[in-house]
């Protein structure tokens, strides 16, 4: 069995593999160049067809050196390659002494095997992450917006406050080092917002550069506005890459949709933007599905930065599906 070059589910957000040199690619991996995130060049790299494939994913899942989410994706690569090969080099390296890198080789080889993994998979979302906003191209397919019926709402419950400030320059470098395999650029401009919700703290991450797009550019075509990280302090204090974030325009004028997805390809929070000024204010909310907690997110996105001014979350999660029962 040999997974296919072409786009599959995990691939979601990628780019041809067509579009870049083997060479160029390699750079990437090997740490000789910052051109696109690790992850993003291990998946490509993955998807096409050169002698040295097998090798150079082994080595970067080898490498203890490297950051464990990277090493973790290298695992997954290699699981979707499935390769005689690929499957050597993954029971080569179970004995790894990082639990997040043994994670990453316990799913791999329970995909090839149709198993679940012994543990649940809390940064497959490792795959490709923090895409640059100038390759999201305008012909690039998103999943439905979701209609306002299935957006979920506070209601009479009692929220709970999400509490949002400015990260910190030493908090946003170590985020986007850990989440996205690259080293960041210390830049005034990179600002990002750090949330904590009933005790869980997620990261806002800006796109490659450190600015969102202009008002104009968000409603001229779709773009990545960044991705959410959160953070596991008991397991491994790691932050591992949740959602990627993107807009498209609205077919009204002067508005946009925002979409925040998961590695999967679902949308799990959603909501709507309009021009006023030279700014953009949206608001955002979760999707109904099991397992969901209602939150209301109301911001603006102005000069280059995202600003929220009111984040609460509800109390009460949907019901998740119940498990179906044994069949005799």
């Amino acid at each position: 069995m040999v997974a296919s070059t072409q786009p599959g589910q995990g691939d979601f957000i990628s780019l041809p593999p067509e579009d870049f040199e083997t060479e160029e690619l390699r750079e990437v991996i090997f740490g000789r160049s910052e051109r696109l995130p690790k992850v993003f060049a291990l998946n490509l790299l993955r998807r096409r067809e050169y002698p040295q494939r097998v090798a150079d994913l082994a080595y970067v899942l080898a490498d203890e050196q490297e950051a464990p989410g990277i090493r973790h994706a290298a695992a997954l690569e290699l699981g979707r390659l499935a390769s005689p090969e690929a499957i050597k080099a993954l029971r080569e390296t179970t004995a790894s002494p990082d639990p997040l890198v043994r994670q990453g080789i316990s799913t791999a080889i329970s995909s090839l095997k149709g198993e679940s993994p012994d543990q649940p998979t809390r940064v497959s979302d490792q795959e490709i992450v923090w895409p640059e906003a100038r390759r999201v191209q305008p012909s690039r397919v998103l999943p439905p917006f979701p209609h306002e019926s299935a957006l979920l709402v506070l209601g009479d419950q009692e929220p709970s406050q999400i509490l949002v400030r400015p990260a910190t320059t030493q908090e946003l470098m170590l985020a986007v080092r850990q989440a996205t395999g690259q080293e960041p650029e210390e830049a005034p401009s990179l600002q990002g917002l750090a949330l904590n919700c009933e005790g869980s703290e997620f990261m806002y991450i800006p796109p490659t550069g450190g600015t969102l797009p202009s008002a104009a550019d968000l409603l001229r075509d779709k773009r990545s506005l960044g991705l959410v990280a959160i953070r596991h302090p008991q397991e491994y204090d790691q932050w591992e890459a949740k959602y990627a974030v993107f807009s498209q325009p609205s077919d009204r004028s002067g508005q946009l949709q925002i979409f925040i997805i998961n590695w999967e390809g679902e949308v799990v929070y959603a909501g709507e933007g309009a021009l006023a000024e030279a700014k953009i204010t949206f608001r955002l909310a979760a999707v109904d599905k099991p397992g969901a907690v209602p939150i209301e997110v109301a911001g603006a996105l102005e000069e280059g930065n995202v600003r929220i001014e009111r984040a609460q979350s509800g109390a009460i999660a949907k019901e998740p599906l119940a498990p179906k029962p044994l069949s005799n």
